[in-house]
């Protein structure tokens, strides 16, 4: 009876030891989760804030409602072209956190240097410096000018000159989150690295993606830019299971349309039953 009691003495006290270093650790989780929120910064600035307060009010003043229009698109794609530092090329990231400024008169001169001027010190206040990195497309009479925070990148693109009979001088801000870059980054690397499984990938300066859906069916086109020259990779999927098609900016004029080249070898994979006519009539006619 003596040795039973020892045992079960020496169990509940184990098992109280168990308990305790539970609860501690429970505890000392809790602290740690509650540091971790309590160390987070309360005035996280994000791509939609600073849209807002770019737009709210008269806070830049050269681009006041006396002089322009505002409005939330943009007669250019609402894009933000970057190149996070660890990578070797840039991307172009899609975004629908864009305002655009309309020249109410059409002959307004030309008042970019004092836009890019109050954009700038209202991104600092922001906590967004100006940065040097390279525009990776550049467009004819447009001047780019990017901004870089902890967590969002903006860029501001105004119009040296009227873009048109029809559009006017125009100035236009776009941010985006850096998760949304990371998420770009992750979406071609996936198909970079089942294009590699057959082919050799160029050292690229740029890439961009346009991907169209419909039903569960799915098709991506990768522009990838090099030094001194570009490819448009296509890629499909059924059932989101991708597979590379080809080269529809191959060298080869006999085969060319208005926008790609379909050589025979792609004309018959993208005629393959099983795509129906998502990836013909998209692409040939």
């Amino acid at each position: 009876m003596h040795d039973n009691s020892s045992a079960h003495t020496i169990i509940k006290r184990v098992v109280f030891g168990l308990v305790v270093a539970g609860v501690f650790s429970l505890v000392a989780f809790g602290a740690i989760v509650a540091l971790k929120y309590t160390l987070r910064p309360s005035g996280v600035i994000s791509a939609a804030n600073v849209i807002s307060a770019y737009g709210g009010g008269e806070t830049i003043t050269s681009l006041s409602t006396k002089l322009y229009q505002q409005q939330p698109d943009a007669p250019i794609d609402a894009v933000v072209q970057y190149k996070l530092s660890e990578r070797t090329y840039g991307v172009t990231v899609a975004t629908k956190q864009i305002l655009s400024f309309y020249a109410v008169d059409k002959s307004q001169q030309d008042d970019s240097a004092t836009v890019q001027s109050q954009t700038a010190a209202f991104m600092q206040a922001k906590g967004l410096k100006k940065t040097e990195g390279p525009v990776l497309t550049t467009a004819k009479d447009l001047q780019y000018s990017t901004f870089e925070g902890n967590d969002i990148v903006c860029q501001l693109t105004d119009s040296q000159l009227p873009i048109s009979a029809d559009i006017p001088r125009f100035h236009g801000l776009a941010c985006v989150d850096k998760s949304a870059i990371e998420q770009e980054y992750t979406a071609i690397e996936k198909l970079f690295s089942i294009y590699k499984q057959s082919h050799q990938l160029a050292a690229i300066t740029q890439a961009s993606r346009h991907t169209v859906s419909e039903g569960n069916k799915s098709y991506t086109v990768i522009t990838t830019t090099t030094d001194n020259s570009h490819a448009k990779l296509l890629f499909a999927a059924i059932d989101k299971d991708w597979v590379y098609i080809g080269n529809l900016a191959a060298n080869d004029p006999k085969y060319a349309n208005a926008k790609y080249t379909i050589t025979p070898e792609i004309l018959r994979t993208i005629s393959d039953p099983k795509y129906g006519d998502f990836l013909v009539k998209n692409f040939v006619r």
